[in-house]
């Protein structure tokens, strides 16, 4: 179906798409369903896991809010250094493991829907302005 820009006009504003927001969990535990995308972040090549919150298990501070069941957050791990592709290979190996496959396209493709058990943290940028979402652990369930 072609995209016809007349059919959004003469729509309402109640009609537009909601625009996904990803979200910076507060550390701690989440069933989470599991999705992987291959990106260009800038001039750098990567991947993204985006985990898509099915339940809060605990979080590290209990006075904090957990996100709600269906809130997305992601993480990239930039492919063109040696930290970025050992972090990702670092949470990929036991995935592997669990699906029998050490190829990566075959892993990737493997977890995408999959749930899992995620160990979360936050980490801040090199000005402590920006906070990050952080996979610690990653066990397939």
């Amino acid at each position: 179906m072609a995209f016809d820009l007349n059919n959004i006009l003469d729509g309402t504003l109640d009609d537009l798409a909601e625009l996904q927001e990803f979200a910076v969990f507060p550390a701690g535990a989440y069933h989470v369903k599991l999705s992987a995308t291959s990106k260009k972040i800038g001039t750098h090549p990567a991947i993204e896991i985006t985990l898509t919150v099915i339940e809060t298990k605990e979080l590290a501070d209990a006075s904090l809010t957990p996100p709600a069941g269906g809130a997305r957050g992601n993480v990239a791990f930039m492919l063109d250094n040696e930290i970025g592709q050992g972090r990702l290979k670092k949470l990929l190996k036991p995935i592997g493991e669990h699906f029998g496959s050490g190829k990566i396209s075959d892993v990737l493709a493997a977890m995408e829907g999959a749930e899992a058990l995620a160990v979360t943290s936050v980490r801040m940028d090199k000005t402590k302005t920006k906070s990050y979402l952080d996979i610690v652990e990653l066990h397939m369930l």
